[in-house]
């Protein structure tokens, strides 16, 4: 029985110091990688949410929920009619949405490429007629946060 208690302490010590390993790791890359976007910003909610408004547009920064590796950050205009987010990756592609209010006044999320294309056909025209807008969002971002 004493050594079957000791491989159980052995087994219960190891996985403690691994998970620990693993929030100490978490907690260094999302500071890392987010730390640097929200450079300036004053904090809303501790640690977790920055934001700032210059020139007429609401930049903001949300880090990741914890052991999550999914923030975002988010460009919106001020009348909040349009917004771009942006999902960094730390592994693979960073993605991109819009919400655009169209002519009826109706919001709209959609899922966008880096090129600035709606991923789904539905709503290719309306990515069309706001185009100027899209883009002055992705400039403001590429100015705000340069690795985006």
């Amino acid at each position: 029985m004493n050594k079957k208690r000791k491989l159980i302490m052995i087994i219960v010590s190891t996985c403690i110091v691994l998970f620990a390993l693993y929030n100490l790791s978490w907690l260094y890359l999302t500071r890392a990688k987010y730390n640097q976007f929200s450079n300036d910003m004053q904090e809303i909610m501790v640690n977790r949410t920055y934001v700032i408004q210059e020139d007429g547009y609401l930049y903001n920064v949300k880090y990741p929920d914890y052991l999550s590796f999914t923030g975002n950050l988010g460009v919106a205009t001020d009348d909040e009619k349009y917004a771009l987010l942006i999902w960094p990756s730390f592994y693979g592609k960073t993605e991109y949405g819009l919400q655009l209010v169209d002519e009826k006044n109706e919001m709209h999320s959609v899922m966008i490429n880096k090129n600035r294309q709606a991923i789904n056909e539905e709503y290719r025209d309306l990515i069309r007629r706001n185009k100027e807008t899209i883009n002055i969002l992705f400039n403001k971002a590429a100015k705000m946060w340069k690795d985006i």
